[in-house]
C-alpha cells in the first residue's frame, strides 16, 4: 500500500491541508490504473490523528510517538507542488508556473524513485488547477518511471 501525501511550498514554507484533493485523486488514479493500492490524505490524517488523540488521552507519550507508523503503508509518495506566479510585464499578462516533485520512499524513508514534472501557462493565477492540468497531462511518465522503480524495489 502506497501512502500519498501532498504538500504545496509558498515562499520557502511547506504547507499541508491544502486543497489538494484534485491532485491526490488524480495521481492514485494513475497509479491505480497500474494496479498498486493507494492510501488517501483524509484517511491518512483521520488515522494519525486518531492514534495520537488516543494516545494523548492516555496520557502514554511513546504511544503518541508511534502513531505514525499505524499506518501501515508500505510506502510513501510524497508531492512538493512549488509555484510561482505573477504579471508579465513583457505582454501583459498573469503567469503562472507550477514544478511537482514526486519522491517514493520506503517504509523506513529510503528513496526509491524521484521524478520532477513542471509547466508554465498564461491561464492566470490559478496554480491548483495549472498543478492538476500538469498531472493529468504530463505526469504518466513520472508516474511510469514511480511505478519501474516500485516493482524493482519490491522484487529485492
Amino acid at each position: 500500500m502506497i501512502a500519498v501525501l501532498i504538500a504545496e511550498r509558498h515562499s520557502g514554507k511547506l504547507q499541508t491541508g491544502g486543497g489538494h484533493g484534485l491532485l491526490h485523486q488524480e495521481l492514485s488514479r494513475q497509479l491505480a490504473a497500474m494496479g498498486l493500492n493507494t492510501v488517501s490524505q483524509s484517511q491518512i490524517n483521520a488515522q494519525v490523528a486518531a492514534a495520537e488523540m488516543q494516545a494523548i488521552l492516555n496520557n502514554d507519550p511513546d504511544a503518541a510517538l508511534a502513531a505514525s507508523g499505524r499506518l501501515g503503508a508500505s510506502f510513501f509518495l510524497n508531492g512538493v507542488i512549488s509555484s510561482r506566479s505573477g504579471k508579465n510585464l513583457m505582454v501583459n499578462a498573469n503567469e503562472v508556473a507550477v514544478t511537482i516533485q514526486l519522491t517514493l520512499t520506503d517504509g523506513r524513508g529510503r528513496v526509491i524513485s524521484s521524478q520532477s514534472i513542471s509547466a508554465e501557462s498564461w491561464a492566470g493565477q490559478d496554480v491548483l488547477g495549472v498543478a492538476l492540468d500538469l498531472v493529468r497531462d504530463s505526469a504518466g511518465p513520472a508516474v511510469a518511471q514511480l511505478y519501474a522503480d516500485y516493482c524493482s524495489r519490491a522484487a529485492k
